[in-house]
């Protein structure tokens, strides 16, 4: 007599309590192998804007009078005179004056940034604007100041101020910085204050 081919009800219901388990250990190792991409990508993000602040806090804080060079901006660009890094600067420090740009293009949320040494200045060259910051919801500048006429420290988003530009000094007293970006369903906002030594001289 032959033995009947095929699976019992045991064997199959052993088979789906396996592929069950196999299942779920898969999407358990994807899920979290997901969650810690997305902390890593927020945190090097985070990372990133702080970098960006320091750096262009360091900028802020070694402004400088230099003859030619002027300090101008609105809500999404800034161009100021500083100590910049060039190859045309003396051989023994690399350093010397210059001007530095940022520049918001929020068509695709980059943070562009140029160097214009004095060099590139005189001879009217315009050096490439290179990002570096991306990912941004916005960046708004505005400038602090003290008004001579109504004699109160008011927060304007154009520096000059529109009105009355006698009244103002070369540099505002500090620049404040606000910044966002998103990473996945969270939003993080950073906001930094600078002062400039150079506007209390």
């Amino acid at each position: 007599m032959k033995k009947k081919s095929g699976l019992t009800l045991i064997e199959v219901s052993l088979t789906v309590v396996l592929a069950s388990v196999v299942a779920l250990a898969v999407y358990s190792t994807l899920s979290f192998g997901v969650r810690i991409w997305q902390r890593f990508q927020a945190g090097m993000a985070e990372e990133d804007a702080a970098l960006f602040f320091s750096k262009a806090g360091d900028e802020f804080e070694n402004t400088l009078i230099y003859a030619g060079l002027k300090f101008h901006g609105n809500q999404t660009s800034l161009t100021f005179p500083t100590i910049i890094s060039s190859r045309f600067h003396y051989a023994h420090t690399g350093q010397g004056p210059g001007l530095v740009s940022y520049v918001f293009d929020d068509s695709d949320g980059v943070i562009k940034k140029a160097y214009y040494s004095l060099v590139d200045i005189y001879n009217g060259d315009d050096p490439a604007l290179l990002p570096v910051l991306d990912g941004i919801e916005s960046l708004g500048f505005s400038y602090y100041f003290f008004d001579n006429e109504t004699e109160e420290y008011l927060w304007s988003g154009d520096w000059p101020p529109s009105e009355g530009v006698p009244r103002y000094s070369a540099f505002p007293l500090a620049v404040r910085l606000a910044l966002s970006f998103q990473k996945g369903d969270k939003t993080y906002e950073y906001n930094q204050t600078v002062s400039l030594p150079l506007a209390a001289r």
